[in-house]
């Protein structure tokens, strides 16, 4: 289907807006030549001013001035006559909107289905049933021109922001103890909307209370094309749950992100290679309030919760040991908690994994015959406290380590004994680092890992011989990660 025009409304918040470009690409993709005509807020329209198939964009001024209905008449009536017209909205003026848009065919934006979902999958869902396509969302995509240019030193940005409400806020004080942490090493940028200066300037405070002068304070000051490319330069990012969160994922910034009230498992970062979610799980979460509803000790206490050290454990163990060598990591580790340097290193590690994953990999190290290694359980809280419960069970809690913020590449063995077919990533990066993998043979890494490395299952009897096998002797595990690391490199 060629040079067809296509009306396209997005959603007025920021974030919201980014999160629908991976649609809007596999759009364009269907539709050789298109033409798109973006209709929507200031803010979220500025996100295609450089987008190759945007021909024209319409800024939604209809709540200006006079009756919004009229308004919105002679805005549809100045879009034209195009082929299609979607608007990625639901509500009540959307579809006044779309009445007065000449357009052959309509779809307006629908959930399809009750179950958590992630936003980006919703967003690509609507445009698959609406085209009957069967396209799978790729990473988000924003066309920018260089406004900034890319400093020689590293670069961390800090947004402690929240345009939704003070639920999704952390606080000012402990962004600044990371900041002030981190100032050693990067350079410090401070983000924030018009409303968000005195949360910036409190940051600022602390900053030159400390006698860091190596930052600059840029809430209220930048334009969001300024802000789009401020953000594509960075090389860390720290931020609540916002729209520079999903920024920062489409230009694939390292980012630690800190949520509270929202649902982590509908907004959180899409496909950022490099994205730690930090959160405390309470009864009372998600939410979804701007304001936190509770009074005393409960207030707001899954933003409470969180302490600067989480946040700086999370830096170091994703993003500061990406440029520290395995050998010097493992040897810290080691140190640390008193272990001989001869001691291999076993880790599970998931976001969000079943009791049952985590049980099967109990059940494995309890099992093995060898001494020479350290167990370590990486992954939230809740899982974790249910873990030790049942390593308590087992009375092996002397052979786990039980960390929240683990980086792979300490590890020796990777083991995810989840029945899952779906590829996790990390079974990559495990791979990439130099790692033995094991996994069932019914999860799609099972192609790729090698053949030793594959289990029937959780229960297999061999998996705990082969695992025993490899930490007795080293020169058959370091071939089997040498060849792991090879075949990742072939696959990039």
């Amino acid at each position: 289907m060629k040079n067809k025009k296509i009306f396209i409304e997005i959603p007025t918040w920021l974030g919201d807006a980014v999160m629908t470009t991976s649609a809007i690409e596999n759009i364009v993709k269907s539709f050789e030549d298109c033409q798109l005509i973006i209709f929507g807020s200031f803010v979220s329209t500025r996100l295609f001013l450089n987008h190759p198939s945007v021909t024209n964009i319409i800024i939604d001024n209809s709540k200006s001035s006079g009756n919004r209905y009229l308004n919105l008449r002679r805005l549809a009536k100045s879009v034209g006559v195009v082929d299609y017209a979607f608007s990625f909205r639901k509500n009540f003026t959307t579809k006044v909107l779309l009445f007065f848009v000449d357009a052959k065919v309509k779809f307006r934006y629908k959930r399809y289905t009750k179950l958590q979902r992630h936003q980006v999958l919703r967003y690509n869902d609507f445009i698959n049933k609406s085209l009957s396509l069967d396209t799978t969302p790729n990473k988000l995509k924003i066309y920018q021109k260089d406004i900034v240019k890319k400093p020689t030193q590293l670069t961390l940005g800090i947004n402690p922001g929240a345009t939704y409400g003070s639920a999704k806020r952390w606080y000012p004080k402990e962004f600044a103890k990371v900041a002030i942490e981190l100032s050693k090493k990067y350079e410090i940028i401070i983000f924030g909307g018009d409303s968000e200066t005195q949360m910036a300037n409190d940051i600022e405070q602390e900053l030159q209370e400390a006698n860091i002068t190596n930052y600059q304070n840029l809430a209220g000051k930048t334009t969001v094309e300024e802000l789009i490319s401020y953000i594509s330069i960075l090389d860390l990012f720290i931020t609540n749950d916002s729209g520079p969160m999903h920024l920062a994922s489409a230009f694939q910034v390292p980012t630690i992100c800190i949520f509270g009230s929202t649902k982590s498992k509908e907004t959180s970062q899409w496909q950022n290679n490099i994205s730690v979610l930090i959160k405390k799980d309470f009864k009372c979460m998600p939410c979804m309030k701007r304001e936190c509803p509770l009074v005393g000790e409960q207030n707001h206490q899954c933003m409470k919760s969180i302490t600067a050290n989480d946040v700086l454990e999370a830096v170091f163990a994703n993003i500061t040991a990406l440029n520290i060598k395995k050998k010097e990591l493992q040897k810290d580790f080691l140190e640390k908690y008193g272990l001989s340097k001869e001691t291999k290193i076993i880790l599970f590690k998931a976001k969000n994994f079943k009791q049952n994953g985590v049980n099967n990999f109990l059940d494995v190290i309890s099992n093995l015959s060898a001494i020479n290694f350290q167990a370590v359980i990486s992954g939230d809280e809740v899982s974790m406290n249910l873990a030790k419960q049942r390593a308590k069970e087992l009375k092996i809690e002397n052979k786990i380590l039980f960390i929240e913020h683990f980086f792979i590449k300490i590890c020796d063995i990777f083991l995810l004994p989840t029945t899952n077919k779906k590829f996790n990533q990390n079974i990559l990066k495990a791979m990439n680092y130099k790692c033995a993998v094991f996994v069932p043979n019914t999860n799609e890494a099972s192609r790729i890992v090698d053949i030793f490395a594959t289990m029937q299952g959780a229960n297999d009897q061999n998996t705990i011989n082969k695992i025993d096998a490899l930490l007795n002797n080293l020169d058959f595990l370091k071939k089997i990660q040498k060849d792991n690391k090879a075949s990742v490199q072939q696959l990039k």
